[in-house]
């Protein structure tokens, strides 16, 4: 079952700068997502945006602030309860150390187990739900290195919902994805109904699958609101220093971007 993330007045930096508070990557970040909720985190590169993803999934410790699902603080909980609640689809593709895409998709039980448990009837109907959801059940024998990059992330997806989550944090999930994958993929994660935190580097592709957008700039929050609210010409101007014609699609009817020329 989904459950609401609210992060709130979080301030964190690197071990290395510490020192200087005026030198915090994140100040006083406050963001909610609500249950069944996909909510998009936007801003140019090294904005913050992943060390925010970061601190909300329980990597890097805030200095400040709070990060809670409902009204449970997930610093203050065991790293188990977080990670039976909370996951994670990172850039970076794992070492798959020869793994097939079913063994792949098994370790998301992994938080479910304790360390000398082995797979159960359950565990097995879980992981199969979870590959037939994301389309990869026919290849669950193939090894994951062999997956193009669509079929990596998908399988990866699979994980994520084998741990039967309440919260889903994806970094940019369409990194290195075609066009056809990027849709595909954000389709997926959309129908899965999961409160949803998620760094999308492409705006129309967050125009697109967002139902509220948080723009964040030099580590503080300069914008939240749904796409229409929040993408706007002068916010691309003033956060990202482009110029750019802001519309609507002529399907969907969402904010559509077409950029002119940087300023």
């Amino acid at each position: 079952m989904s459950c609401g993330l609210h992060i709130h007045a979080l301030s964190w930096s690197p071990e290395q700068r510490r020192r200087h508070e005026e030198a915090h990557l994140l100040r006083d970040i406050t963001l909610d997502a609500a249950r069944g909720e996909f909510v998009g985190l936007i801003g140019p590169n090294g904005s913050g945006k992943t060390s925010l993803l970061r601190c909300a999934f329980r990597f890097s410790k805030p200095l400040a602030g709070s990060v809670a699902l409902d009204q449970n603080d997930v610093w203050g909980a065991a790293p188990r309860w977080a990670a039976q609640r909370i996951a994670v689809l990172l850039q970076e593709l794992p070492d798959d150390f020869g793994l097939t895409v079913e063994q792949i998709a098994r370790m998301g039980r992994t938080p479910h187990k304790h360390l000398l448990d082995g797979d159960t009837a359950e565990d097995a109907a879980i992981v199969a739900a979870a590959l037939r959801d994301v389309d990869m059940w026919h290849a669950r024998e193939r090894a994951f290195a062999t997956l193009s990059g669509g079929e990596k992330q998908r399988t990866l997806l699979a994980r994520a919902l084998a741990q039967q989550p309440s919260v889903l944090m994806l970094d940019e999930p369409t990194n290195h994805l075609d066009l056809r994958h990027q849709i595909d993929l954000l389709t997926l994660v959309k129908r899965q109904k999961l409160t949803t935190l998620a760094t999308i580097h492409d705006l129309n592709l967050a125009a697109a699958f967002c139902d509220r957008l948080y723009v964040i700039a030099s580590g503080a929050i300069v914008a939240h609101g749904t796409p229409e609210q929040v993408l706007s010409a002068a916010m691309l101007r003033d956060v990202f220093e482009v110029e750019a014609i802001v519309d609507r699609h002529p399907v969907s009817s969402r904010p559509r971007i077409t950029l002119i020329h940087p300023i």
